[in-house]
């Protein structure tokens, strides 16, 4: 039986890790909002004040938003000037995929093909190179793009499908099986491959994928919240990462709080990095 002081070192370390999370994206939309870098995508569009207020409600959790916003100018200062590190890393607006963590569950809005492929062949490459299984959801079009990409990177990609380190699942297939979408199915599938990877010896899981929306159906837009809300809580879990994309135009700006909303981390493309 675990000690109830075991519980308490537990719940401590969660909270410490949400208000790592909380205080990194509010001093990284702050530093987006006034020194914003060409070429390096947006981590923070926005607060996250619904997840703060959930984890310390109304009061504290804008005490905290102005404690971190106070303390901010002085630790930017700092970054600034210490030597050895570029200015993109100074101010905290590192390159996507390049520091993403077990737990993480990314939420990237990409306006151009071009800057998908960038991002997902970074994310997939590096996570082969630490051992992690890669599942990637994805259209056929995006997929063969993806394996020439990783081809040009040095990757024997039919090395790594035939020991089954690179997994390529049909994005439509997967998701509207039987042409229905089912959150609870696919949480399931998603709990079996975290298992998986596991049983067979990798480091950790990558999962990247895009669920196709279909624009005015309130059902399926719900459906779609609550089933990446709930995946949320499964990669914070376990040794797994998320990597959800979708296109900036597909979604309604409503829609596209709700979803930035539903995940710990989001990225944005800025407008003008692309080139298709």
């Amino acid at each position: 039986m675990i000690k109830p002081s075991k519980f308490r070192e537990v719940a401590t370390h969660v909270a410490e890790q949400h208000d790592d999370k909380f205080a990194e994206a509010i001093t990284g939309w702050a530093t987006n909002l006034f020194f914003p870098l060409p070429d390096i995508p947006n981590r923070y569009h926005r607060l996250p004040w619904r997840r703060i207020f959930r984890s310390r409600g109304a009061i504290r959790g804008v005490l905290f938003v102005l404690g971190t916003l106070t303390r901010w100018p002085f630790e930017l200062l700092v970054e600034v000037l210490r030597p050895g590190r570029d200015l993109a890393d100074r101010i905290g607006c590192k390159s996507t995929a390049s520091e993403f963590k077990y737990g993480d569950h990314v939420c990237y809005l990409y306006r151009s093909d071009y800057a998908l492929q960038r991002a997902l062949v970074r994310y997939v490459h590096e996570g082969l190179e630490k051992g992690d299984q890669c599942v990637c959801v994805e259209s056929d079009r995006v997929q063969a793009k993806l394996r020439l990409d990783l081809q040009s990177h040095g990757v024997d990609v039919e090395k790594e499908l035939a020991r089954g380190s690179l997994v390529f699942l049909s994005g439509r297939e997967t998701y509207f099986e039987n042409g229905e979408f089912n959150p609870q199915r696919l949480l399931s599938r998603l709990s079996e491959l975290m298992d998986q990877s596991v049983q067979e010896g990798f480091s950790g899981l990558r999962v990247a994928g895009e669920i196709p929306v279909t624009s005015g159906d309130q059902v399926f837009a719900k459906q779609l919240i609550d089933y990446e809300r709930q995946s949320d809580a499964y990669f914070a879990e376990r040794n797994a990462i998320g990597f959800c994309h979708f296109r900036v135009d597909s979604l309604p700006l409503k829609a596209m709080d709700s979803v930035i909303d539903a995940h710990g981390l989001h990225i944005v493309e800025p407008v003008g990095v692309g080139t298709a």
